[in-house]
């Protein structure tokens, strides 16, 4: 084998090993590439998550989270039954439920009214409040009575829950004051306030 024989396979393998080299470094570079891809992957999925986490918390506290009572700004007169009006005491209101049929001076609707009317008005208490009064009309020849609820639950005075509406008519101060002592201030209406009725009151 002649020197220049030598000398070109001596080329050939310094070329070869520099083609090795870059390709060898190129790899090198992808898989540092890949490595960087996957760790910011892998971060930003983490962080993905964190915000999911830290969301579904947030939401999670918003609904455990109480809100304020709200006052009302009217009084509500509506048909229902006694579910209704225990539904519509909750979050610290209060609400009544007229129930009867025919006999007497009124019929249920036309009670709901009126003590709707009298539990805002300042000659009845000192604390006005709007109330929601749900009635029944029941197709029977029966007086009316009334139940009233409070936050949920079924307000009693001298053992008794069951009223006529004579009894409540004459009782709104008590009631209201009851109520006060009991839940907050949160549904008087302000003196600057014209309350609004519902019904004429004599």
């Amino acid at each position: 084998m002649t020197s220049q024989d030598c000398s070109r396979i001596e080329i050939h393998g310094i070329n070869n090993l520099q083609k090795w080299n870059k390709i060898m470094n190129a790899k090198k570079q992808l898989a540092t590439l890949s490595l960087i891809a996957l760790s910011a992957f892998g971060t930003l999925k983490a962080q993905t998550s964190n915000d999911n986490l830290l969301a579904f918390n947030d939401v999670s506290k918003a609904k455990t989270e109480k809100t304020a009572p709200a006052s009302m700004n009217a009084p509500v007169v509506k048909e229902g039954n006694s579910n209704t009006a225990y539904m519509a005491s909750k979050n610290k209101r209060i609400a009544i439920y007229v129930f009867g049929g025919t006999q007497g001076e009124r019929t249920a609707a036309e009670n709901a009214k009126i003590l709707a009317s009298a539990f805002a008005d300042r000659r009845f208490t000192d604390k006005p409040m709007y109330i929601t009064a749900v009635h029944r009309e029941i197709n029977e020849d029966q007086p009316s009575y009334v139940k009233i609820f409070m936050d949920g639950k079924t307000y009693t005075k001298n053992n008794a829950a069951t009223f006529t509406p004579r009894q409540v008519g004459g009782g709104i101060d008590v009631i209201a004051e009851d109520f006060v002592d009991d839940h907050g201030n949160h549904l008087i209406i302000p003196e600057r306030v014209q309350p609004i009725k519902v019904a004429t009151l004599n």
